[in-house]
């Protein structure tokens, strides 16, 4: 083309030509073309070019399945499937559907559930608008859709009319407002007139006369509506066919014409848009199709159908197959050809029930021309694919608007006089004034005022509220159900239990009965608020609760009741003088004690109703029923009123807001329900009177076993039981009934209305709403705990000396906090006196909480609440981290000291650390601490004066590594106050004391268990051994009762001693004695037996003798109790992990167990062992440098001879000892001699180490440097070492940080260094998703979990992942439809894009994803290619297509050629851009395995090398990023794993092959695909350094009787199984396979295309 016609354009021709090419583009063309210019966008829009436009646009046929819209073109036969509108999916599908000028008619609902919605649709526009009904949809209406051919024909009308015959279910008034009379006159006949959006009666219009064929749907036709139907004809006497219409500009029924007579299916369409076809074919015999055409419908002549044409011949399809499939969409087009678009079934296969095939057929008078089977389903879950369908032509015309008239555009609602304004808001949904709040100040204060609440709520509706996953709220009226997001605080794993209402707050308990504990929060659903309550002690899951108000005072200020009944509580103990009933008042937020006895018993399968601020329960006494009233005006309880004759199933529940009503049935006569009410609760005397009963064999069992939820019901009225309760459904193939939710209208006739709105198939059942109950939505706030006058009060405003004592009752965790708060709250709480004050009161400062924590050091440092079973976990303090392994602690006033010590090297450091505000001191040694030292801590009379002591002493026996001259004192104490150590010359201790028995510090004094051998006896004598830090001296205090082998000492009330006695022999006998008080004045102190526990169900609180293991940690409780955190041993298959447990025993035996952590053999070395071995850093550095000097003047030094140096004090015998005697006394002398002469004795010098100290502290003190100064260069360099997680949280810092990290250089680079980025730290993270996003770190073994993103969860289940740089491509999958959605996601930044498919994708697709050479250039590429043998009944377009993310396109490789299958059981993995796959191919009768590739560079196949023996497990994996790794594991050797790494896969063209990298051999190994079915998750792995597995994947794991399915990380080596870790428990009845979309993930912030 020549330079001067380059500038032609579309806009450059003239306009009618343009307007005809744009007349024949087709309407989603015209729609992207709008906004071109504003000629086109003026065009397109106006009225006259849309109906042209549809009158030229050809038929198409449209149908609907759940979740998507299909549209074929009958002419080229092309399909395009597009998502179906959210609002017409589940839980209703769309039924029926009828057509008129492109507008789609739907009538939404599901017969069984005798319910209908009805919408207005586009599907080219994607608008969609609902229908308000006048009163009430029905199932039995039939609908038509037209226009006034005299009018505007924008102007569409909608038919609704009403047949009775059909109906005999229920009567038209069951579908009104139970407020409503019934009317008996309703109308039959009601149009709706878009234009006004209302509805109008037509009055004279009857119908009553004829009946229509509901076989047949009827067609819209140049305006008006036409049915096939039948009526009896008095001038005949018989009853005929016929056509009847509806005309819309005379808004009247007429008689059309005769119909052929009928050949058993009769089906009417439009004909040349002027005239109606009608298409007959017998379904019995299938043949012949006969095809009649009507002349014209606008004629003035009368209308008459001729026969077309008709088709004889046996090969011809049933149309309509048999009655429960969908009615066929066909058209009639040119040559006498009938297309049309119906199912059949195949009888192809074994299958017992044959698939149903949906089928595009086009006939002519010649038979079958052309069939093309275009959708197959399996199985029994198909119940009709289309009854959607319809014939359609696409169009541009927009949903009817109600048009405003000029005049009026400035009305609003606003200008309403303020009384009108309020009735009308009274008359709105809460949840709209929520909504409407922020319109204006007088808008908002009237919706928050308090009269306008609670008038409001006065007139609200009751519905009935349930949480499962999700809050599900019913309007039994409208049966309309809406769901909500459960919030995150009710969600796993306990739950809601159990809840009441009052004034639309509900009061929930949450908890689960095995663990016997509860949680308390209100909560108001519409406000989306929660309060959580704290206990006075602790909620347990024998209370019951209520909540109400005081009548005489503010309706605001609400209580709640808690009351418990112990009888029902066999395993939870209480405290004798723990409060039986409290009152919770909501304003001043504390519990207060109610001096009443609990000597009823509360039926537990009828729940409490609130009504007019009390509560009231069915109770029983004495064998006698009657009703338990609670008034909070009095805050007591009352005996209302005497019940009914009681029967089997008792439900209590609000009447007229005023009054209860009582439901009774029998379990053994299930059909008889008897309703009794009460007289207004206001009136002296309450007595029951009958108000009902219902006698009826189809009366549903409201409770069908005690093992479902209490049913939720109301009575309203006309004498009607509105109920939503559980059911199991009988009659199907299911071994196991599914169980249904049901919503069921009984009356005296019987069950009038049921509606199934949910049902549980399988073992996934537990009770689906033991939480449901009757709620009236409000907008009442939650109460606060300061009323609106006090809002400017602080505690700062308090004396001080009341602050003080506030501060006295206050945890010291708080105070803590509290210390930046000023300068005032700062100087007491750091002040001395207060601190010892405070302390002082800590035991005793609530006598319903228990001060006392149990502490112990593992990895981290875990702090146990043996009351509420809470453990909190905090990193090791940096100070001890360098030191070795904690062996011991003593505690006192909240300080510990830390003995740590090193077994092999016999040296102690010692530390004093107090946990809560995590500081931590030194103790600097006189000599040498030794692991022969005993240690103890106290203080002397005055410690607030005095100060804190330490003790040292050694018991020389067990020092076999040490003489006496090492060191120079037995004894010595240390002065904190001074930090010195001082000799005690005159002490003498004959008393051996006992190592396995911890010391414990009570009253500032320290106590041992010693023994002593007494020659004249013979025995052994023990007793207690005290130091007085008063007098610094020892003591004897008493005599110890006998021992046992096992023997723990405590602190027992602060001012005594416990004693713990447990035999090795005799387990199950603990014995427990308390010493008297151990008084200042020397009075004598003696044991006595305080109790005994004798139970066979005891644990070992000792699982171990030896030195190294764990002391049980324990101390008695109240009433009797024993509290114990200690090791045990429990069975675990062949294996005997070792279990942290807490315990709680009391003289019955074990009556709490609760483990805490699991250790395995391999990785468990005592439970107290937090060692690290890492030397001083500064004598590191000195060590090197000393030898490196040496080295380079000594030429000749034997290698063996260098582990004779060490830089630091050991006396010479230590070294012999570390060396096990390899070398002698002379040997250690004569080296060290050779270093100091060759050296000079040049030791002293500066290293590395003290300046790089320096500096750190003179960056510190640097406090205006930051990061942002230093070079842009340096900058990059940091990030590029930064992981991707907190270069995410950098980026808002400012715009250059923000330019640097999202630029795309900076992105790839740091990807490319992320592997490498630190050799001590691997990126590879574990990522899977179940009902959350679960990232795991297998290095630190922390998960993570966060929510799926709100754009996958509408998807069906994610099947499968694929990862390239930090991208995840998820395949989310059907197995019934067998329909594919595909999206491209970065779990970091949270990015979702969705692909649309070329054709569709389907379950039998691989995909793959890599990018080209250069990715940053190029972009990201999709692979997506299909197997054959899974997809016989698919029909695709293309074999092998590639998806470009730039520009968001499909290109299909044509010669690209699929003669290879894929292994299913073996994930793909993206390398360097490529894909790679495990596949097989068949050559000449021989089976080759070998890895394929695609590279994205070239877009070809090609074949990299060949694998390994196959085996049945095969598991491929990426490899130091450029190369494969291969995992094998038989089936039938799982204690065999071979893995095998390729070498480089290098771009040039160098030959791949595996070699074998390394192979496991041991008895132990876990089998990593545990179930070989198909619903089984794959393993995910990868290949670690030093040929290490870490792998993430399913285990059983024996739990008594049952066989738990677990998620579990492994990591082994050649030795076998390193470590184990179980991060998550799943049993059968709720394990339907984990991750299947498990994958090795590396983050990244790489953006999504």
């Amino acid at each position: 083309m020549a330079s001067s016609k380059r500038s032609w354009t579309l806009s450059s021709l003239p306009p009618e030509i343009i307007e005809e090419i744009l007349y024949r583009a087709p309407p989603e063309s015209l729609l992207r073309s709008k906004p071109t210019c504003k000629q086109w966008h003026a065009l397109i829009t106006s009225r006259r070019f849309i109906y042209e436009h549809l009158r030229r646009s050809p038929q198409r046929f449209i149908r609907t399945d759940e979740t998507v819209v299909q549209i074929m073109d009958p002419v080229t036969r092309r399909r395009s499937d597009s998502p179906l509108p959210k609002e017409l999916q589940r839980p209703y599908d769309v039924n029926v559907m009828i057509h008129c000028d492109g507008l789609m008619l739907c009538m939404r609902g599901h017969f069984q559930y005798r319910k209908t919605n009805l919408a207005l649709w586009n599907p080219v526009l994607r608008e969609l608008r609902w229908i308000k009904p006048s009163k009430c949809f029905t199932p039995s209406d039939y609908y038509g859709i037209g226009y006034d051919i005299n009018k505007s024909r924008y102007d569409y009308k909608i038919l609704r009319f009403y047949e009775r015959r059909y109906d005999h279910y229920m009567r038209h008034d069951d579908y009104y407002d139970e407020d409503e009379d019934d009317d008996d006159d309703e109308a039959e006949v009601e149009i709706y007139e878009c234009k006004t959006r209302s509805w109008r009666t037509l009055g004279d219009a009857k119908v009553d006369c004829w009946d229509v064929d509901i076989t047949c749907k009827g067609v819209s036709v140049m305006g008006n509506m036409y049915w096939f139907a039948q009526k009896y004809w008095e001038a005949e006497k018989k009853h005929r066919s016929y056509i009847l219409g509806f005309d819309f500009s005379a808004e009247t029924f007429k008689d059309v014409c005769f119909a052929p007579p009928s050949r058993g299916d009769n089906y009417l369409a439009c004909f040349d848009g002027d005239r109606l076809s009608l298409l007959q074919q017998d379904q019995e015999t299938t043949s012949p199709i006969e095809v009649w055409v009507s002349s014209k419908l606008a004629g003035d002549g009368d209308v008459l159908f001729s026969k077309y044409f008709s088709v004889s011949r046996p090969d011809l399809p049933a149309l309509l197959f048999h009655t429960d499939m969908a009615h066929p969409v066909y058209c009639v087009g040119k040559h006498k050809r009938v297309m049309a678009w119906c199912e059949g079934d195949v009888y192809d296969g074994d299958d017992k029930i044959p698939p149903t095939c949906v089928i595009f057929y086009e006939i002519d008078e010649g038979g079958v021309r052309r069939q093309l089977e275009t959708e197959r389903h399996y199985g029994s879950g198909y119940s009709g694919t289309f009854l959607c369908g319809y014939v359609y032509v696409p169009s541009l015309v927009p949903l009817p608007r109600a048009p405003m008239d000029s005049s009026k555009r400035s009305w609003s609602l606003s200008t309403l006089p303020p009384e009108l304004i309020e009735e009308i808001l009274y008359r709105a949904p809460p949840e709209s004034l929520i909504r409407a709040k922020p319109t204006c100040k007088e808008w908002y204060s009237l919706i928050t005022s308090k009269r306008f609440i609670y008038n409001h709520l006065d007139r609200s509706r009751k519905r009935f509220v349930r949480t499962v996953g999700t809050v599900q709220i019913l309007d039994p009226v409208t049966r309309t159900r809406s769901e909500t997001p459960l919030p995150k605080e009710f969600q796993r794993p306990y739950g809601v239990r159990t809840m009441v209402h009052c004034d639309g707050l509900l009061l929930c308990m949450c908890g689960y009965f095995n663990y016997r504990n509860t949680n308390l929060a209100l909560w108001n659903p519409v406000l989306k608020k929660i309060t959580w309550m704290k206990p006075s002690t602790c909620f347990t899951t024998s209370d019951y609760y209520g909540i109400g108000y005081e009548i005489k005072k503010s309706r605001y200020e609400y209580k709640i009741l808690r009351f418990t009944d112990h009888r029902y509580d066999h395993n939870v103990t209480y405290d004798e003088d723990g409060p039986e009933v409290e009152v919770y008042e909501c304003k001043t937020n504390s519990w207060r004690t109610l001096d009443t006895e609990v000597d009823w018993q509360v039926d537990l399968s009828c729940k409490g109703a609130a009504v007019m601020g009390n509560m009231y329960w069915v109770a029983s006494k004495d064998d006698e029923q009657y009703i338990l009233g609670f008034d909070f005006s009095v805050e007591r309880f009352k005996d209302v009123c005497f019940c009914p004759p009681p029967a089997f199933n008792n439900y209590l529940a609000c009447f007229d807001g005023d009054s209860l009503s009582l439901l009774q049935q029998d379990e053994e006569e299930p059909w008889h329900i008897v309703v009794w009410l009460t007289n207004k609760l206001a009136d002296v005397d309450v007595l029951f009177t009958k108000y009902f009963s219902v006698s009826r064999s189809d009366v549903p069992a409201l409770l069908d076993h005690t093992d479902m939820a209490n049913p939720v019901y109301f009575i309203g009225k006309h004498k009607r039981i509105i109920a939503w309760c559980e059911r199991e459904v009988f009659g199907g193939d299911d071994e196991i009934p599914p169980t249904c939710i049901i919503f069921n209208e009984i009356d005296e006739g019987g069950v009038r209305t049921q509606l199934e709105t949910e049902r549980h198939c399988g073992y996934g059942y537990f009770g689906t709403f033991f939480c449901g109950y009757v709620y009236v939505p409000s907008l009442v706030p939650l109460p606060r705990v300061m009323a609106s006058s006090q809002r400017s009060w602080s505690l700062s405003s308090l004396p001080l000396d009341m602050i003080e004592e506030i501060f006295h009752r206050t945890p010291a965790e708080s105070l803590l906090r509290s210390k930046p708060t000023c300068k005032k709250w700062y100087d007491l709480i750091k002040n001395k006196r207060f601190i010892y004050e405070h302390l002082r009161r800590s035991p005793g400062r609530s006598r319903r909480t228990d001060e006392r924590r149990f502490l112990r050091i593992d990895k981290t440092v875990q702090i146990m609440e043996p009351v509420t079973r809470t453990r909190s976990e905090k990193p090791i303090p940096h100070e001890l981290q360098p030191l070795e392994n904690i062996k011991a602690m003593v505690h006192c006033d909240g300080l510990m000291l830390c003995m740590c010590s090193d077994m092999e090297s016999r040296i102690v450091h010692l530390a004093l650390w107090n946990p809560l505000t995590r500081h931590i001191t030194l103790i600097q040694p006189s000599t040498r601490f030794t692991t022969s030292d005993y240690y103890g801590i106290g203080h002397g009379v005055n410690k607030y004066r005095d100060g804190y002591k330490i003790l040292r002493f050694s018991d020389r026996r067990y020092d076999n590594h040490h003489h006496h001259h090492h060191s120079e004192v037995d004894f010595e104490i240390y002065y904190c106050e001074t930090s010195s150590w001082r000799t005690l010359d005159d002490a003498k201790v004959d008393w051996n004391v006992d190592f396995t028995c911890h010391g414990v510090s009570v009253m500032g004094n320290m106590y041992w268990l010693a023994h002593r051998d007494v020659e004249e006896e013979e025995e052994l004598e023990s007793c207690i051994l005290g130091f007085d830090f008063t007098a610094e001296k020892f003591m004897d205090v008493c005599f110890c009762p006998p021992i046992f082998d096992y023997n723990y000492l405590s602190c027992f009330g602060g001012d005594r001693l416990s004693l713990l006695q447990q035999n090795n022999d005799e387990p199950s006998l603990i014995e427990v004695w308390v010493s008297s008080k151990l008084a200042d004045d020397g009075g004598d102190v003696s044991f006595t037996k305080y109790f005994s526990v004798v139970s066979p169900d005891l644990p070992w609180l000792h699982i171990d003798r030896s030195e190294n293991a764990s002391h049980p940690v324990y101390y008695i409780a109240k009433n009797k109790r024993i509290i114990a955190w200690c090791e045990g041993l429990m069975d675990d298959g062949d294996r005997l992990p070792v279990w942290i447990i807490l315990y709680e025993i009391d003289e019955g035996g074990v009556r709490n167990q609760l483990e805490t952590e699991r250790h395995y053999e391999n990785d468990y070395v005592g439970t107290f062992l937090c060692g690290y071995n890492q030397p001083d850093i500064n004598t590191l550095y000195l060590t090197i440098n000393l030898i490196d000097r040496f080295l380079a003047v000594t030429q000749h030094v034997p290698r063996k001879k260098l582990q004779l140096v060490e830089v630091s004090v050991p006396v010479v015998d230590d070294l012999i000892v570390i060396s096990a005697k390899a070398y002698t006394r002379r040997e250690v002398l004569d080296m060290e001699k050779l270093m100091a002469n060759t050296l000079q004795f040049n030791f002293c010098l500066p290293t590395p180490y003290v300046f790089m100290r320096r500096a750190r502290l003179m960056a510190s003190s640097q406090r205006s440097w930051s990061l942002s100064s230093l070079p842009l260069d340096m900058i990059e360099e940091i990030f590029h070492r930064t992981p991707a997680e907190s270069l995410l949280r950098s980026k808002p810092t400012c715009k250059k940080w923000y330019g640097l990290i999202t630029n795309k250089r900076l992105i790839y680079e740091h990807l490319r260094r992320s592997p490498g980025r630190s050799l001590r730290t691997d990126e590879r993270r574990f990522l899977r998703i179940d009902q959350t996003v679960q990232i795991m770190e297998p290095v630190t073994i922390t998960r993570s979990e966060k929510p799926i993103p709100h754009e996958i969860q509408p998807l069906e289940n994610i099947k499968a992942m694929v990862h390239c740089d930090g991208l995840m491509l998820c395949m989310c999958s059907d197995m019934e439809s067998r329909i594919v959605h595909l999206a491209l996601w970065n779990p970091l930044t949270r990015r979702i894009a969705l692909i649309q498919p070329s054709t569709r994708f389907t379950t039998s697709d691989h995909y793959g994803i890599g990018h080209g050479v250069n990715k940053y250039r190029d972009g990201y590429k999709i692979l997506r290619f299909s197997d054959r043998r899974y997809a016989d009944h698919y029909h695709c377009e293309a074999d092998v297509e590639i998806y470009y993310c730039e520009t968001s396109t499909w290109r299909a490789l044509d010669d690209a050629k699929v003669d290879w299958t894929m292994d299913l059981t073996c994930q793909g993995v993206s390398v360097m851009g490529n894909m790679y796959w495990l596949a097989r191919r068949i050559v000449q009768m021989i089976i080759e395995d070998f890895i394929l590739c695609f590279d994205f560079s070239v877009e070809t196949f090609k074949d990299v090398c060949f694998c390994p023996l196959y085996n049945i497990n095969n598991y491929l994996s990426c490899l130091d990023g450029d190369r494969l790794s291969f995992l094998q594991q038989d089936e039938a050797e799982p204690n065999i794993i071979e893995v095998w790494a390729t070498n480089k896969l290098a771009d040039d063209g160098d030959d791949v092959s595996f070699t074998k990298y390394f192979r496991v051999v041991n008895p132990d190994l876990p089998s990593l695909l545990f179930d070989y079915r198909e619903m089984s998750s794959q393993p995910v792995y990868y290949i670690a350094k030093n040929k290490r597995i870490i792998a993430w994947c399913e285990g059983v794991v024996r739990d008594g009787d049952k066989f738990p399915i677990c998620i579990v990380l492994y990591e082994i080596d050649e030795g076998g199984l390193r470590n184990q870790r179980m991060t998550e428990l799943h049993y059968e009845n709720d394990y339907v396979g984990t991750f299947l979309c498990g994958y090795v993930y590396v983050p990244s912030l790489v953006p999504l295309p």
